[in-house]
This record gives C-alpha cells, structure tokens and sequence, in this order.
C-alpha cells in the first residue's frame, strides 16, 4: 500500500505546478527547472492509483528484442495467434457475411442483435444445452464481459476468488474495476482439482464472486460434475455469484464430454464465451456473456446488464450480422487445432519417454494452438531450455526414492521443474 504522507507530498507538488499568480509561461519556465524526480512525483500524482502498474519493460522481451534484431531465427512457442500459426480461415464466405446491407441500419440493442445471439443460442442447443437468447448479452470480447460482471457484482475494494494457478491477465482487469482478487488453490492428485479448503477459507464479508475457468488456463483441467455441485452449495450458502470462463470448452482432449455452465440454475451465474478461440477468429470481436441462475436473480442481473451495455452499445452491426456464419467456422478450425494440440503433445510424449526424472500431468484440454511438430523438431536440441511454452504440459519431479505424494504447485515451482527437467 502506497505511503499516504507521500501521496500527500505528491498531490502538494501537483499543486505547486498550478502556480497562482503566474502566467502559462513562467509556471512552464519554473516546471523546466524542476528536477526529473519531482516530473516523476508529478506524474504519478496526476492519474488514478489503479493505473500503478509497472510499465518498464521486462528482461525476457529485452532478451527477444536482442535475438531479433540479431537477425537469427526465433522459435517463438508462446505464438498463439491462429492466424499466425498456418490456421488463418480461407473460407471466402467470411468475407461475404461482413457485407451484408442490414448493416447499413442503425439499430442500437443492448444486449445485441436478435440474429446474432440466436446464432449464439443455436451453438449451445447444439451441444444439448438449451439457452434461450434472452439471457445472452453480446459483448466485443470476454474482457469486456468481465467488466460488466464486475460493475454489476462488485462496489470498490469488494473481492472475487480466482483459481491459482491462472491467467494473469485477471489482475488487470480487476485493477480497472477497483476489485481486489483472492486466490484459491488447484491441487494436483491424479488430475487437477478445486482445493476447497482454501476456496472456503478465502471467502469474507466482501467477497462477491467466484471465477472458474473451464478448462482451466494453464492446467487444462476441467470442472468435474461433484466440484460442480460444491460451488453451486457454496454460493448458495454465502450469497456469492459464479463467473465461469468457458473459452476453451470445445477443446477437449479426455474422453469424456466436457458440459457448459450456460445452462446451470442452482447459483446466480455468468458465463462468458466467444469467437476468439471457438473459431479461432480473435479478430472478429465477437463474445457473449450467459446469465442463468434462480429466476429472480437472474432476471435482476439481467435488467442492470443491460443498463450496462446500453451505456456503451459497443458490438458493431457488420460483425454481429455475419456472427451465425462466424460461429459456423467453428466446425472447419476445431478438428485442425485439436490435430495439432495431439500431434504436438504426441511429439512432447516421445521426448519425455527418453529420460526417467520427469513425467507429465494428465492434461484433459489445451489451449492455444502451436507450431506443428516438424517446425518444432527442427529446434537445436541445445536451445531446448530456453523454449518454455506455456502450454506445453506441466512437468513433476518423481522423487526416486518413495512414490509420487499430493503437492500443491505454485507457477514458480512448474516452471522451475520444466527448467530443470
């Protein structure tokens, strides 16, 4: 927490700077003489707390910057844009879905369009899960979703339960919202599941919601139906809302069928999807945000989301016009990226099989799409350590000695056990 008495000292020089009694000029003639560290107290002292990030740049991009501009080849393993990676749709169709003439009239919906959250509805009934299209609310991305869920749940400093390990993008969006964000553990013990122990301990007076992310980011672990119905009991218990991150849902790897919180009725719950990554078309924009729960809530949540998205109408017509014909893409991306994510786990599988130190996590799904197994088998074993991608499955130590024993993984420890594998 920031010093309050420097915060004040900050705010005086702020102050200072309006100079009273001085022209523009000379108060710009006194700033010029003015040291860099009281520009630097000045700066800060101009915007909101939230934005206190550190925003130097990190050694990991300074070390890629270096190698780049070298002019040697970069195996970059971390790539997960699809249409960087040989994924990139070629469907003209596409194209011609973005140029229907509708999209010429101005109608400003809430919640969007009829056409487009039908199409999102008939992607659900699809997989067996009926969602009616008035419960869905149309979103430019899963971020934004995120931020509507947090203006509706959560007054400043109020808590929501987040899943660690997990996507670190989750503290920027709290940061913007004035929401602080609670940890609570996934253990691994032949698979990956929810530490209720530390999720019940975590919960206070101020705590708003709980996060799930289906799968998981970066476990690929999915939520089994018994932790489903503990979360459901939890929420219930401690008037607490579920957010359920479901982006990743289609790419499953188990055998068993993965099932979406879309439909779940025992808790007020969100779920939040989109385009980025079931059509693999993160350009196109297009997510939705699924309220369902008991009727009187859900109604509730309904009525002031849309007070929400109508204060910023931010989906565009063409995009939302074209969404049936975007969802259908779906059908063309998936089977290529889960060839891939199987080939290139098949490939990782080979080359663990050649030590005894290591041995993978069971993985149930996976989440962004890499280079194909020929461009991986072409990196110089020598550079091997340095290529750690994020989505390559976790590694354990085996201790030799007495068998495998329940750990609790902290990030650190998964990548030091990667490095050191």
């Amino acid at each position: 927490m920031r010093n309050p008495f420097l915060v004040k000292l900050m705010l005086r020089v702020a102050e200072s700077f309006s100079g009273s009694g001085l022209r523009f000029g000379e108060r710009h003639a006194i700033a010029k003489r003015r040291s860099p560290r009281v520009f630097s107290c000045t700066i800060i002292a101009m915007f909101a707390r939230r934005t206190g990030w550190n925003l130097s740049t990190n050694a990991f991009t300074h070390a890629v910057e270096r190698h780049q501009h070298s002019g040697r080849q970069l195996f970059d393993l971390t790539a997960s844009n699809p249409t960087r990676v040989g994924l990139q749709p070629e469907d003209p169709q596409l194209l011609q879905a973005l140029a229907n003439p509708q999209a010429l009239d101005y109608d400003p919906q809430p919640r969007g369009l009829l056409a487009a959250r039908d199409a999102v509805a008939g992607y659900y009934g699809q997989r067996g899960e009926k969602l009616d299209p008035s419960q869905i609310i149309l979103t430019t991305s899963t971020s934004e979703a995120y931020s509507f869920v947090f203006r509706l749940l959560c007054n400043p400093d109020d808590e929501v339960l987040i899943p660690a390990p997990s996507y670190p993008l989750f503290e920027f969006l709290a940061d913007v919202q004035d929401v602080r964000l609670v940890p609570y553990e996934l253990i691994y013990d032949h698979g990956w599941q929810v530490d209720f122990y530390s999720l019940t301990k975590a919960i206070t007076a101020r705590t708003r919601a709980i996060i799930l992310v289906n799968p998981n980011n970066p476990t690929g672990s999915f939520v089994q139906p018994h932790e489903r119905e503990e979360l459901n009991r939890i929420c219930c218990d401690h008037d607490l809302a579920l957010v359920v991150d479901e982006v990743f849902l289609d790419f499953n790897l188990g055998d068993r069928p993965s099932r979406s919180f879309a439909t779940n009725q025992a808790a007020l719950t969100f779920t939040l999807s989109g385009l980025s990554k079931i059509s693999g078309l993160p350009q196109m924009k297009v997510a939705w945000l699924a309220t369902t729960g008991p009727k009187q809530l859900a109604s509730a949540a309904l009525e002031r989301l849309e007070v929400i998205a109508d204060t910023y109408l931010s989906m565009n017509a063409p995009i939302q016009l074209a969404a049936s014909e975007l969802l259908l893409q779906r059908k063309n991306i998936q089977p290529l990226l889960l060839d891939r994510l199987r080939t290139n786990l098949a490939e990782f599988d080979d080359q663990l099989a050649k030590q005894k130190s290591s041995q993978r996590l069971q993985v149930e799904g996976d989440r962004h799409p890499r280079m194909d197994r020929r461009e991986f088998v072409q990196c110089s074993a020598r550079d091997d350590r340095a290529r750690i991608d994020r989505s390559v499955p976790t590694l354990r130590r085996v201790p030799q000695s007495r068998p495998a024993r329940r750990t609790r993984f902290r990030v650190s420890q998964l990548l030091q056990n990667a490095l050191t594998a």
